[in-house]
């Protein structure tokens, strides 16, 4: 009884977790569209905010954040050896950058030593002092 009140308790907050994601992703398209704010505010909130609920939600289920090489493609499809303890999707897809490229992810982070790092390659799309990133 115990565990399938869990289980019930651990699909609920993953979908609010969802609905969340979802909810915010389409305010900040809003919010783009009618403020003409500009795309790095869009990659800012996304790699310092947006992603922190769904990373979290990985980490009580599995242990730890996903590795690098595991990156954010964890939070959409179970990575090999964890289909045990992972309870995904943790978000509905991918997500890429305002200007298309993929969200860069490093975990354990060299900037955030307790966490992970996360940026935007920005509009250039390579490294550089215009990035966003979440340190």
């Amino acid at each position: 009884m115990k565990k399938s009140v869990r289980s019930i308790l651990l699909i609920i907050g993953l979908s609010i977790t969802a609905l969340l994601f979802t909810a915010v992703v389409g305010y900040i398209a809003w919010a783009n569209t009618v403020f003409d704010c500009g795309p790095t505010p869009v990659a800012e909130i996304m790699v310092n905010e947006t992603l922190n609920a769904p990373l979290l939600a990985y980490k009580l289920n599995n242990g730890d954040y996903p590795t690098t090489q595991e990156g954010l493609h964890a939070l959409v499809e179970c990575p090999p050896g964890k289909e045990e303890a992972w309870k995904g999707p943790y978000i509905e897809r991918e997500v890429i950058d305002p200007w298309g490229h993929p969200y860069q992810y490093r975990y354990p982070g060299i900037h955030n030593k307790d966490g992970y790092d996360i940026w935007s390659l920005g509009e250039d799309g390579v490294i550089s002092d215009d990035d966003a990133r979440n340190w």
